[in-house]
């Protein structure tokens, strides 16, 4: 993560054991988790695997994804829900922005991205006045 003040904080309570982070080069074409975007045949992503209440799962994220997540994200959050909660963090701050520091910790990509769905936020918001 970086030092950054973050944009979302989470209070997620549950007991998960987190057994394996490796970041791979995708041999065969996946979907992300959290955007469900293609992740390429050669594309590098993140592999999770946890487990939870005695059960294995595993996580492919794309690096556009992880980005957002180490750069906007304090401590835990929900698998498959990052855009969802970054949407609703913003709405319900006014659209506000994150920092530039934490804007250039990600991705090109995933600050095309997070700006769209600022975009978004603010469209709504000025439809709304």
């Amino acid at each position: 993560m970086t030092s950054c003040s973050c944009a979302v904080y989470l209070d997620v309570d549950c007991d998960s054991t987190l057994a394996v982070e490796t970041i791979r080069k995708a041999r065969k074409s996946y979907r992300c988790y959290e955007c469900k975007g293609v992740i390429s045949v050669g594309e590098r992503y993140e592999e999770t695997t946890q487990k939870y209440d005695g059960d294995f799962s595993r996580y492919r994220t794309c690096l556009d994804c992880v980005s957002v997540r180490d750069s906007l994200f304090c401590g835990s959050w929900y698998w498959g829900q990052l855009w969802e909660h970054l949407g609703d963090h913003f709405s319900e701050n006014g659209g506000d922005v994150p920092s530039s520091e934490c804007m250039m910790a990600l991705t090109q990509k995933a600050r095309e991205k997070v700006c769209a769905l600022i975009e978004k936020i603010w469209s709504r918001t000025d439809d709304d006045d």
